[in-house]
Formats: C-alpha cells, structure tokens, sequence
C-alpha cells in the first residue's frame, strides 16, 4: 500500500495527508480523554504520564531516528550504485573501441540496447517493485558478445580482460539494483513505529494541565513532527518509487548519452 501511495500520490500531497490525518487523530483522543476520563484531564495522573512520556518517547525516538538514518544511507546507496553501473556500461563502450570493427560496432550496439532497455522500460517497472525481462535478456546479450569475440593483438586482450571485469561490475550492480527496488521494511518494524506514535499521542493527552490551549497545541505540534518522519521514512524506503526516488539520469550522461541523443 505504502508504494502505492508514493506512485500515486504527490509527496507534498501526501506528507500534508499525513500530517492532517496524524494532527486530528491526536486532537480527537485529546477531546476523548478531557471528556471521558476527566480525572487525568485534571492532572491526577501526571506523575505516571509525565514519566510514561519521557520513556516512551526516549526509546522511540532512538527507533525512528535509527530507522530514518539507516534508509536515508540506503537512499544514497542506491543512488550511488546506479552511478556504478551505468560507468561500468560507459567503460565497457571504450574497451570494446581496440576490438575489431564488426564486434566493436556489436558490443557498442548491445550496450546500446540495454541502456534503453533499463531507462525506457524497466525504470517504470521498477516504481512497482518489478523488473524487465528485456532489460535481463539484453545484458545477458552483451555475455554473450564478449564470448564470441577472440581477441588477437595484445592491446584487445588487454582490454578485453577489462571488458570482463566492466560487464561483471554492471551486473552486480545491477542485482544490488532489483534488489534495493524490491527490500523494504519489515512489517514488524513499520508496525513498531505506528504503534510507538499511538502511545506517545494517547500518554501526552493523559497529561492534565491547566493550560488547556498550551496542552493542545503541544500536543498537535509533536504528533505533526512525528507524522512528517514517517512520511520521510516511508519515502526514502522505497528509492524508485514516487516524486522523490532516485534518477536514471546516469545512463543517459557521459558515454552512455549518445544513445538518448536527440
């Protein structure tokens, strides 16, 4: 659902429905506990909710920052590996320029090929968690070019040996890839941090004060700020998917950019 959301729905947008739904959900039980329960709504209960707050909110906050570091290096990560792989598609077109002329022009058209195949089909596939069985054949295809090819003179198997090691380097970058588009959170610790954010807005609207406005503005202003984290850590934990996701970009600049030529 949550990748749905982020496909679907402007982030912007979606943080504000977050946050609007989070800031009425808190002022809703605040109105329950003041009219229903009136001893604590009358502070006689602060010293258990007070400290109950301190606590909670001491364990959950190590939680949600540790969880939103975490994606946040992830993010990065996945960003970073789709630099690597498209520079080791890019190296692999300048090896391929000492072979000879017809295996030149094939590498060179089959990198070509698959470049295209991952920006044009299995970027968008990879919004939904899915992968392109076109972009799989055709970097299986480029296997294939090197192993027609014999090199002859030093200088090809020189850098065809490079060529090798190039396409080997694009492939794990490419399962580290499909990987991070498909991981996410586990269902038991996204449960962790929604259920972490109902106890801290159902101890904070225990707490009785005579400064009822204060209370509720407080009160509000927490659970806007912890709602705004969990868009953010929802955000980051899907790095192709939504408004802000990581850019094919790579594979359209330096030596892959003729083949997106206008």
């Amino acid at each position: 659902m949550h990748r749905w959301l982020l496909n679907h729905v402007h982030t912007s947008l979606l943080m504000f429905l977050y946050v609007l739904g989070a800031v009425l959900f808190a002022y809703v039980v605040l109105r329950l506990v003041r009219r229903f329960i009136p001893s604590l709504a009358g502070g006689e209960q602060n010293e258990i909710a007070v400290l109950s707050v301190e606590i909670i909110g001491a364990v959950y906050g190590i939680l949600l920052g540790f969880v939103i570091v975490a994606l946040w290096e992830g993010f990065n990560a996945a960003d970073e590996n789709v630099g690597r792989e498209a520079t080791a598609l890019s190296e692999l077109t300048r090896s391929a320029q000492v072979f000879d002329p017809a295996a030149r022009d094939e590498m060179t058209l089959a990198v070509g090929e698959y470049a295209h195949a991952v920006v044009d089909e299995e970027w968008g596939l990879l919004r939904e968690g899915r992968t392109s069985e076109r972009a799989a054949d055709d970097i299986s295809n480029l296997y294939t070019v090197l192993q027609r090819y014999e090199p002859k003179t030093e200088a090809q198997q020189t850098f065809y040996a490079s060529s090798v090691e190039r396409l080997n380097e694009a492939l794990a970058a490419r399962r580290t890839r499909l990987g991070q588009a498909e991981a996410n959170l586990s269902g038991s610790l996204r449960f962790m941090m929604y259920a972490g954010f109902v106890m801290i807005v159902g101890f904070m609207a225990a707490i009785g004060s005579g400064k009822q406005r204060i209370h509720t503005v407080m009160l509000l202003g927490v659970t806007a700020i912890i709602a705004f984290n969990l868009v953010l850590a929802t955000t980051l934990d899907y790095p192709f998917s939504g408004d802000v996701s990581v850019s094919a970009e790579p594979f359209r600049s330096g030596g892959l950019a003729r083949y997106f030529s206008p």
